[in-house]
């Protein structure tokens, strides 16, 4: 079964500040939001990394250079981004042929600069085609290495499987130097390894 759902559940349930700041932003309702709120991007970036497309869209519609092709771009871009759903009607192999689809069509928009009207923005998209680096960097963004493990498969590897999740798991937070005895217990559960 694929386990990406689940986990993006947990994470936001474990870390609602993010979605929480950011609707202090929406709440003002004012396009320039990016100028009001020194903490735009930051929410911007940290819905992201959680997966909350529709709050980053709205986000983004609340820009000062909301109008602007790059930023109307990348709007549609996330509004079309395939989500895995269990129950969404495609098999995990359609929905993979779909999702890349989209993905390499999204590096093509990258490649071409639609984005560069604005450097954020443009980091944004890094992030959600699933660039290594981006994410490494937006990671400063989260207090858990769970936190970036999810969004690495969410942009990555969407319908990763049980078998799967081990491997990133042991991979982000070796990365991240996550050395507690709750980021043990937390790798032996995505191990399914309790005895540990």
């Amino acid at each position: 079964d694929v386990v990406l759902p689940q986990l993006m559940e947990w994470v936001r349930f474990h870390f609602p500040s993010r979605e929480l700041a950011a609707m202090k932003i929406l709440s003002r309702k004012t396009i320039g939001a990016d100028l009001e709120s020194i903490n735009y991007w930051e929410s911007v970036f940290a819905c992201a990394l959680h997966g909350k497309l529709d709050v980053v869209r709205a986000l983004l519609l609340q820009h000062s250079k909301a109008d602007n092709r790059g930023f109307v771009a990348a709007e549609s871009v996330l509004k079309t981004m395939p989500v895995y759903n269990v129950y969404g009607g495609y098999s995990v192999n359609e929905f993979t042929m779909r999702w890349k689809y989209w993905q390499l069509d999204l590096n093509s928009s990258i490649e071409c600069k639609t984005f560069a009207v604005d450097d954020n923005l443009e980091k944004l998209m890094k992030l959600v085609v699933g660039d290594e680096a981006t994410l490494w960097e937006l990671g400063k963004y989260t207090e858990a290495w769970y936190e970036l493990l999810a969004a690495k498969l969410f942009y990555s590897t969407p319908c990763c499987k049980q078998p799967e999740l081990a491997r990133h798991a042991n991979t982000v937070a070796e990365k991240w130097q996550a050395r507690r005895n709750l980021d043990s217990i937390i790798l032996s559960l995505m191990e399914s390894d309790l005895h540990q």
